[in-house]
């Protein structure tokens, strides 16, 4: 019988952050299922440390107001998910 190898939690969520940076590669369904799994791998290992949208969904800085940073229709499955540690 083949030994079992354990993944550290933080290379599968570097992995999925890859993922859901990638506009090209990736729909935004495919990208909205990696988030839900990255969430999932994260809170059952009690690592979940929040998550960020990509800069490329804020607007430059000169446009940005108290009521709004984000590009007219941004892409709410482009995140980048933090880990323990």
């Amino acid at each position: 019988m083949r030994e079992r190898k354990t993944v550290p939690v933080a290379d599968v969520v570097r992995v999925a952050n890859v993922f859901l940076a990638t506009r090209w590669a990736t729909t935004k369904a495919e990208r909205l299922a990696i988030a839900s799994y990255a969430e999932a791998i994260l809170s059952m290992a009690n690592a979940y440390r929040g998550y960020r949208y990509l800069e490329t969904e804020y607007l430059p800085a000169d446009q940005q107001t108290n009521d709004n940073v984000l590009c007219d229709g941004f892409d709410d499955s482009r995140r980048h998910y933090f880990t323990a540690g």
